[in-house]
């Protein structure tokens, strides 16, 4: 075959605007072309999207050699080094980067994901770069010496995450005869110590010779029609090699699991504080089964949070908090797990939550085929309406899980199969179901709370014990009964059926317009005439800005939140079913309520949810309010646990008003009453001020009617006094404030680090400069630092807005055994002081202007989707900026900015005399602060400042409020232009 085949088209949905054509080259490699048409705004001007391509190849962990493990990590790594064609190290990086674009990659058990996104004119061009990686990549042995630095930083960064340590836990089960046994991040010790450079080389080398074209799958999208993108994939793509795919040898589940995977019950010790129960089986793979999806249906109903489920039966007895349902499948097997969260109560009574959990897999199981086939159904009429009006994708996520769609599906299936329930299949379904029903399942406890820990995996460190399966615990599984309070869930009361686009009789706004305004309310609105699709937001701000002005009272508004989210997921759950969603978090000055989906019944939605939230602490008793000042507590404990965490969080602390640290209030928790958290609540209610954005398939008088029943709800009054909505700065110091603290984990090494440079109150040309650094210094910073210094795996630079602020960041997350915080610092300094003037100094003026084109387009370009457009307006109303064309006055002051403006701005930044720099550093253990298990074990956290200083001219900070007292405090206002 020397031509290119053109294949069978995949089914798409009648809202898909796209266009498709699936070719395989004649090397093999199969490829989805998309053409998607150029945007068209509401006033007739184009707005262009990135362009993006993902290739996937069939290589991936389960490839490594044994004694090798993170091999295919280290290639995905290496393949960024340059090739023949482009030699440049980090040459692919900062094209991309130059245009506008993005790119990344991630390695799996049996297959790696590549994928960039980028201007459409820089296309072709970085096409022809992607597709070089794979054709000619020049795997240099100096490369190879940095890379594995940076896939060891990778590691070390995970070492402490618990979800990682589970999976690598969980990896003993497997027979060491299976790759999924071994160790798949990499880490100097299967790089470097344990293997000389010539045989790391030489089997990097061969594992690549698996990167063949028959292996491969592609998916581009782009505004060029699918004759063009034929020419320049079949171009680009034709000089891969093909190859035959080694297929691997076949093991049965029987000899891939290790039999104590059952026989035996497991207690795994926690980095952070955790409780939680896992049930877990190793079944055969679902992969081929795709068109039953028969575990996301059982998913479905293993995480059924309303009346029927499990998990409210255990949460109404106070055993439980919430449970969870993963799943994870390979082409050999599929590992599922149920991870239940339990109370104090609940890990004292294991059995009790067990009892029920072993009861409703057996209802699943007594459950009559009808019954089975009527749910799914109902699922299956839910997914197809979703996929009638699916929603636009980001360019890159198209790709990439179109790409992935490709390895695994049919042609015809490639844009439904993840998404849409294509057929019930009895057999398969009822078989999954029988498999749960086998005693052949593990159980695993995460807590501290057991006598001993006296085993140890190799490569994260996973302490646990192993013990005979109770005895206990299989009588209760010998003797289960069905529960009457187990049942499927019942025909869907939210489920939308009428799907009429409204259109605007009179001409339609760019913007929302406020259709009420009084002492209390705001009220915005904008009927969609862009996406016509039955969708509709609703969000809601309700402020109280006068009493969130301290750490407690914020804490009892984290109470309230965490209470009102707890009550909805389970009162509301077959709404969520239904394509619903509901999300309350607090803000800086209250409560947001946002509301989306089929707007048809979300009208009824909000009303019966902002009546229970109002009337919610009622119903709130000594006993569950104690359940969830323990959750707090301990969510706290794990979030403070983070170097990266605590370090963004002490910006804001120091440059913020009425910023609270997570460690302020969590050192309060244990005094805050359930009394207290009432009174709060009322007075929150009693005086608000209440902002509403309605926008997408939802008239004016419908919008109006909706604030009525919002309105009748509430019966607030307005705020009384002097209060403040928009948050207000600090000003900085001239010269350089630092405020250094140790990390509040021990035994953790990683630290971060932030240098931070304040320039002055939000204006849009400084904030279109800002932005202008950060794109260029952030790959810069990337290079040199990460690339070429290897400091860590997390380099970058940022814009950041405090208080309405403005400023830009240079952070580095690295690992002391490795880099000692001071040097760090040094090297960004450096980089700050030295590397960035240079750069600036000599961007050419085509670079300049192609930089500035970068950002134009990402500007100008069209929201994917409705909610990309709400999330932006409803922004400037929380915000009460109403600049909802930020954008375009954006887009015209950058297209004005010229080379010297830039450079200027720079210099005035960080010039002595303006220089008013902040330095954040959180700082972890070198290798002599490891401490023993008694020392970490119940230890009380706090804050622990490091005064001592790196250079005469550092200002060291050891109390916040102290430093902040003295500082000047900006005014609140609007954002100017100039």
């Amino acid at each position: 075959m020397n031509q290119v085949e053109i294949l069978k088209p995949p089914i798409q949905s009648e809202s898909d605007k796209k266009q498709y054509r699936l070719i395989k080259l004649p090397n093999g490699l199969k490829a989805l072309l998309i053409h998607k048409p150029e945007n068209t705004s509401a006033d007739g001007s184009e707005n262009e999207s990135l362009s993006s391509a993902a290739l996937k190849v069939g290589v991936g962990s389960f490839d490594d050699p044994q004694n090798i493990g993170g091999l295919a990590h280290f290639l995905e790594h290496m393949l960024f080094m340059g090739s023949e064609k482009y030699p440049g190290d980090g040459e692919y990086n900062e094209f991309i980067n130059s245009n506008g674009g993005d790119n990344n990659a991630m390695t799996g058990d049996e297959d790696t994901l590549y994928y960039f996104e980028v201007s459409e004119k820089a296309f072709p061009e970085a096409l022809d770069r992607f597709a070089q990686q794979f054709i000619s990549p020049l795997l240099l042995r100096d490369s190879i010496n940095r890379e594995r630095e940076a896939v060891d930083s990778e590691f070390r960064m995970s070492i402490n995450n618990d979800l990682k340590r589970l999976m690598a836990f969980f990896k003993t089960f497997i027979s060491d005869s299976h790759p999924g046994s071994y160790f798949d991040y990499g880490s100097l010790d299967t790089l470097k110590n344990n293997i000389s450079d010539d045989d790391l080389y030489n089997a990097l080398c061969d594992l690549f010779t698996k990167y063949v074209a028959d292996a491969m799958r592609l998916c581009v999208q782009s505004k060029r029609s699918l004759d063009e993108l034929q020419n320049i994939v079949v171009e680009k793509f034709s000089h891969l090699k093909s190859g035959t795919i080694i297929s691997k040898p076949e093991m049965s589940l029987s000899e891939i699991v290790k039999p104590k995977f059952y026989t035996n019950m497991y207690f795994v010790k926690p980095k952070i504080e955790a409780q939680t129960l896992i049930l877990s089986w190793y079944l055969n793979s679902s992969l081929k089964h795709y068109k039953a999806k028969p575990f996301d249906y059982i998913g479905e109903i293993l995480r059924n949070r309303g009346d029927g489920g499990f998990i409210k039966y255990l949460k109404d007895k106070k055993l439980i908090l919430h449970s969870q349902t993963q799943e994870i499948s390979t082409s050999v097997y599929t590992h599922l797990s149920i991870n239940i969260q339990l109370t104090d109560l609940g890990l004292q009574h294991v059995d009790l939550v067990l009892k029920e959990v072993f009861s409703y897999l057996l209802m699943m199981k007594e459950t009559t085929i009808e019954e089975h086939e009527r749910l799914f159904n109902e699922y299956k009429a839910e997914s197809e309406v979703n996929f009638r009006y699916v929603q636009e994708n980001d360019p890159s996520l198209n790709t990439t899980n179109t790409v992935t769609n490709l390895m695994l599906y049919d042609d015809a299936d490639i844009l439904r199969a993840s998404d849409v329930y294509l057929e019930f299949d009895s057999k398969v379904i009822l078989d999954y179901i029988d498999k749960l029903n086998e005693r052949k399942f593990n159980i695993t406890i995460l807590a501290n709370e057991h006598e001993s820990f006296n085993k140890k995996e190799k490569y994260f460190g996973v302490e646990f014990d192993e013990i005979d399966f109770p005895e206990k615990y299989q009588r209760l599984w010998n003797e289960r009964t069905l529960n009457p309070e187990f049942f499927l869930e019942k025909p869907n009361p939210y489920k939308a059926t009428n799907f009429e686009i409204y259109e605007n009789v009179e001409e339609s706004p760019k913007y929302p317009v406020k259709i009420y305004e009084s002492d209390i309310y705001e009220v915005w609105h904008k009927l969609d005439d862009h996406f016509k699709s039955p969708h509709g937001h609703v969000c809601i701000h309700l402020a109280s800005p006068k009493l969130m002005n301290s750490a407690y009272n914020f804490l009892l508004l984290s109470f309230f939140t965490n209470f009102a989210t707890s009550k909805i997921v389970e009162k509301f759950s077959s709404a969520f079913n239904a394509g619903l969603n509901i999300q309350i978090k607090k803000t800086q000055t209250g409560l947001h309520v946002a509301f989306k989906g089929y707007n048809e019944k979300l009208h009824l939605l909000i009303d019966s949810v902002i009546k229970e939230i109002t009337k919610l602490i009622e119903e709130v008793d000594e006993e569950k309010f104690e359940m969830v000042k323990d959750q707090i507590k301990k969510s706290h404990r794990t979030m403070l646990q983070s170097s990266i965490t605590l370090s963004n969080e002490l910006i804001p602390k120091v440059l913020q008003h009425n910023f609270w640290l997570i460690y302020e209030k969590y050192k309060i928790i244990d005094n805050v009453k359930l009394e207290d958290i009432q009174k709060f609540s009322t007075k929150f209610f009693r005086h608000m001020k209440v902002q509403v954005l309605v926008q997408g398939n939802i008239t004016k008088a419908q919008s109006l009617d909706i604030f009525k029943e919002l309105e009748n709800n509430l019966t607030c009054e307005p705020l009384e006094g002097e209060y403040e909505l928009k948050p207000r700065g600090y000003q900085l110091p001239k010269g350089k404030s630092v405020l250094r603290m140790k990390s509040l984990m021990l035994n953790d090494e990683n630290s971060a680090t932030i240098v931070y440079v304040q320039s002055k109150k939000e204006t849009i040309r400084d904030r279109c400069l800002l932005k202008l650094l950060e794109k260029m210094l952030d790959v810069k910073a990337f290079e040199q630092l990460r690339s070429k210094e290897q400091l860590g795996y997390r380099v970058g630079a940022d814009v950041l807005v405090k208080g309405g602020v403005l400023g830009f960041s240079i952070y580095v997350s690295s690992q002391e055994s490795k880099h000692h915080y001071s040097k760090v610092l040094k090297r960004i300094e450096v980089f700050f002081n030295e590397t960035a003037p240079k750069i600036i100094e000599e961007l050419a003026d085509d670079e300049f202007e192609k930089l500035k084109d970068a950002r134009m387009k990402l500007l100008t370009a069209q929201d994917l989707d409705l909610e990309a457009e709400v999330t932006k307006n409803w922004s400037e109303i929380y915000r009460h900026s109403y600049m909802f064309d930020k954008n375009e006055l954006s887009t015209k002051v950058t297209k004005n900015l010229t080379r010297t403006d830039l450079k200027d701005f720079f210099e005035s930044l960080t010039s002595p005399e303006n220089l008013k720099k902040l330095i954040v550093q959180v700082v972890g253990c070198s290798e002599n602060c490891i401490t023993t298990e008694t020392q970490e074990k119940g230890r009380e956290l706090n804050l622990e400042y490091i005064a001592e200083k790196l250079s005469d001219d550092e200002n060291i900070i050891t109390d916040i409020e102290l430093f902040r007292s003295s500082l000047f405090l900006y005014p609140s206002g609007t954002i100017e232009i100039e």
